[in-house]
């Protein structure tokens, strides 16, 4: 670390770099003989995070710096496009970790240009049959007029040639194994994954999370380096898809993040997939805890806010979210087509001890400019008569079914 420093000077960088190598010697000490760890990054402190890792899991540990293509070609100014990260893997000990080798479906365009011979068995492609390059040599002896070093021996040759396994070509002498495609496995993966894409606005396991990775990304590595009932751990576990991979997977599994929005998401993927409910240890269960979170980090604190409220989710960012710190969405009915319809729903939250009528009528007028169906105010403090009065005139809200509320309802029912 002393090196790197006089590298990279102070900075956030070489910060980011001292707060990951404590976490990876922990991670190091913890880890069984048999486990490995997969740490991702980008390039812009791939090779530095290396480096760490050498130094703690020992450079002959090292066993691939995958990269994973997540976007396609895209206008980056006067440079080439970004559109990969890395994905750095070490074992605890080379010799005895856990390794599953993984296959992916051959393409057409391949299936096309290697099987294409034929017997009555199907399709298939050649491999040699002799032995030049396999590791710890192999049989020496001439067959059929041939002095070779084969990988088998002259009696299973012969077998394999009584069987119709090998190809004999029409021109030339050197005949060659037939490997038929209903055997084949597939290809087996490699250190570039390009075939698994980051995840768009638009698909179906998006969850609104900066850092949310594809579920089949960690079904991969964990189906790679560990088998059923292992122990799965990931410390950075965001929006949780490492624990939904492991327990899709069969795994036992222990997930770590410490913000509300995390484990929030968490609790509602969990119970979404595979209807557990979860015991949350560390988030507010009275008034006093509540106070207490918004006076060590408000930002938490209306994350956590949010939360309580179905159909809700949090605003991500402390600053550019407009006052407005939790988005949805409620169905008010069907469309012409029978189709669910919906409309907006916002929340603002605020964890202060100064409250002021500003602050609703910023809501009020957001839910306006935004054409939202309504919005929910939330408050740590007892709100003041010209708040109600502001909220007042924010007019009434009423349901498909004809019921109608006014603005200041829900707090006379003591909910607001």
């Amino acid at each position: 670390m002393a090196g790197l420093y006089e590298i990279i000077g102070s900075n956030n960088l070489m910060a980011y770099l001292v707060m990951m190598a404590i976490r990876l010697i922990e991670l190091h000490r913890v880890l069984k003989n048999t486990g490995s760890l997969y740490l991702h990054c980008d390039p812009t402190a791939s090779h530095y995070l290396k480096v760490i890792l050498d130094a703690i899991f020992g450079i002959d540990n090292f066993q691939n710096e995958i990269v994973w293509k997540r976007y396609g070609s895209h206008n980056d100014s006067k440079k080439y496009s970004n559109t990969h990260d890395i994905i750095l893997y070490y074992a605890k000990n080379k010799n005895s970790r856990i390794w599953n080798k993984i296959y992916l479906s051959y393409d057409a365009e391949y299936v096309k240009s290697a099987y294409f011979y034929s017997d009555e068995n199907g399709a298939y492609t050649t491999s040699p049959l002799q032995a030049r390059s396999l590791s710890g040599g192999g049989y020496t002896y001439e067959w059929r007029g041939i002095v070779d070093t084969w990988k088998f021996s002259k009696e299973k040759l012969e077998e394999m040639d009584n069987q119709g396994l090998i190809h004999w070509p029409k021109t030339g002498s050197i005949p060659r194994r037939k490997v038929y495609l209903k055997n084949a496995k597939g290809r087996p993966v490699s250190d570039m994954f390009l075939d698994i894409k980051s995840l768009s606005s638009s698909h179906k396991e998006r969850m609104g999370y900066p850092t949310q990775k594809p579920l089949s990304l960690l079904e991969r590595i964990i189906s790679a380096s560990s088998n059923e009932d292992d122990v799965i751990l990931d410390p950075f576990c965001g929006c949780g898809t490492a624990v939904i991979a492991a327990e899709k997977l069969h795994r036992n599994w222990v997930g770590i993040d410490i913000t509300h929005l995390a484990v929030s998401l968490i609790e509602k993927r969990l119970y979404d997939s595979f209807r557990i409910k979860s015991k949350i240890i560390g988030i507010p269960q009275s008034l006093e805890a509540a106070k207490k979170l918004a006076n060590s980090d408000k930002f938490q604190f209306e994350l956590w806010a949010v939360s309580l409220i179905p159909k809700l989710h949090s605003n991500q960012r402390q600053v550019g979210g407009k006052g407005i710190d939790g988005r949805g969405q409620i169905m008010v009915g069907l469309d012409k087509d029978s189709k669910p319809k919906y409309e907006k729903i916002i929340a603002s939250v605020k964890g202060g001890k100064n409250l002021a009528p500003s602050m609703v009528r910023d809501l009020v007028g957001t839910v306006q400019s935004e054409k939202a169906a309504f919005g929910i105010f939330i408050c740590l403090k007892k709100p003041t008569k010209k708040m109600l009065e502001s909220a007042t005139k924010g007019g009434i809200y009423e349901t498909p079914l004809g019921k109608k509320f006014q603005s200041t309802d829900l707090h006379n029912r003591g909910l607001f």
